[in-house]
C-alpha cells in the first residue's frame, strides 16, 4: 500500500486496482471503492464485482459508468445519489456511509457556538454559515480547507469580507480537534448548495449529540430527521429555526 499522502494518485490507484483484479478468481465477489480507474479496469475482467460510487454523478461520471454498466453491479451511498445515475446501471442497493461510533463521544452539555466543517467553496458555502450564525447571534467556528486556487479565490471573494470577531477560523482540523469541537458545539451548520451524495460530517455531529442545521439538498433529508436530529431549511432567512435559539 502507498503512503496515505499518495491516495488519489492515479498511478498508484491503477497499480492497486490491477493487482486486486489479478486475484479476482480467488474470491466470490470483489467490492470496488476505487473510483473511475478501478471501475474501468474491473469492467474488462470477468470477476464478479460490485462498485460503490462515493462522489456525485456528474456528466463525466455518468458518461463513463453508462459505458461500463454491464461490467458491474453498483451500490449508491444515498437514494438521492442513485436517482442521479445513468438509467442502465444495475443497482445492488443503497448503503449509507458509516462511522466508528467509539471515535465520536456523545456529549449532552453544549456551548454557545456553532460550527462549520468543510471545503471553502461555493458548494459547501461557508459564507452562508457566517450569515446564519449572525442571524442566530452565535459565535461561529470555521474549520475549512483552501487547498487549491479555486477555493482560495472563493475564500478571498466571498468569505474574508464577512469575517469578524464573531467568527473564529481554525483551518483544517485533525480527528481529535474535530470530535472535540463537534461535541461542544450547539449545532453544526451545513448550508450545502449542491446535491451532496451523503455528507459524512452530518453523521459525525449527530453521533456527538450535536444537531445539524442543513440546507435541503441532495442526501440531507435522508440523513437528518427534521425536528429530531436537526433541522432542514430552504433559506438562510429561516436559519436557525426558533427552537434552536
Amino acid at each position: 500500500m502507498p503512503p496515505e499522502e499518495l491516495i488519489g494518485d492515479p498511478w498508484y490507484e491503477a497499480a492497486h486496482a490491477v493487482s486486486a483484479y489479478e486475484h479476482g478468481d480467488e474470491f466470490d465477489l470483489l467490492h470496488d471503492h476505487t473510483g473511475p480507474v478501478g471501475a474501468s479496469i474491473g469492467a474488462m475482467r470477468d470477476a464478479p464485482t460490485v462498485h460503490t460510487l462515493h462522489g456525485p454523478f456528474t456528466d463525466q461520471t455518468s458518461m463513463l459508468y453508462g459505458r461500463i454498466a454491464r461490467g458491474h453491479w453498483f451500490v449508491a451511498i444515498s437514494h438521492s445519489q442513485q436517482a442521479m445515475g445513468p438509467p442502465n446501471l444495475r443497482w445492488g442497493g443503497v448503503v449509507y456511509n458509516g462511522i466508528a461510533l467509539d471515535r465520536y463521544p456523545f456529549r449532552e452539555e453544549k456551548e454557545d457556538f456553532l460550527i462549520f466543517l468543510g471545503r471553502a467553496d461555493e458548494e459547501k458555502a461557508p459564507h452562508l454559515a457566517i450569515e446564519a450564525a449572525r442571524r442566530a447571534g452565535r459565535r461561529l467556528v470555521l474549520c475549512v480547507t483552501t487547498k487549491n486556487q479555486r477555493e482560495q479565490a472563493y475564500w478571498a471573494d466571498q468569505v474574508e469580507p464577512l469575517l469578524g470577531e464573531d467568527v473564529e477560523v481554525r483551518g483544517e482540523c485533525d480527528q481529535a480537534q474535530k470530535t472535540e469541537l463537534l461535541g461542544r458545539a450547539a449545532a453544526l451548520l451545513f448550508p450545502i448548495q449542491w446535491p451532496e451524495p451523503f455528507g459524512l460530517v452530518m453523521t459525525e455531529a449527530m453521533a456527538c449529540g450535536t444537531p445539524v442545521v442543513a440546507w435541503r439538498n441532495g442526501s440531507v433529508p435522508e440523513v437528518v430527521a427534521d425536528g429530531e436530529t436537526g433541522f432542514i431549511v430552504d433559506s438562510v432567512r429561516r436559519w436557525p429555526p426558533p427552537s434552536t435559539g
